[in-house]
């Protein structure tokens, strides 16, 4: 969706091939961004922003772009991946 490809790369540039906690993640402009969206969610749903957050670490993982080791997030090399 549109109104989450900034959040979704702005994710993925904080993301490198060592893991990393959410806590790590969730910094300035992802964060800035979240609060966004979360505003304007809240307008029907009542909807905290890291819980926005939360559901685009998910949406990411299922993609294929990410995954979660158990130590952290990291991005997926394209080559382990085929």
């Amino acid at each position: 969706m549109v109104k989450y490809d900034k959040l979704d790369a702005a994710i993925m540039n904080k993301m490198g091939t060592h893991a990393q906690s959410s806590s790590d993640l969730y910094v300035r402009d992802v964060c800035r961004e979240c609060a966004l969206i979360a505003s304007a969610e809240r307008k029907t749903l009542a909807i905290d922003p890291f819980q926005v957050f939360n559901q685009r670490l998910q949406v990411l993982c299922d993609a294929g772009k990410i995954r979660h080791d158990g130590k952290g997030w990291r991005r997926v090399d394209r080559a382990q991946a085929a």
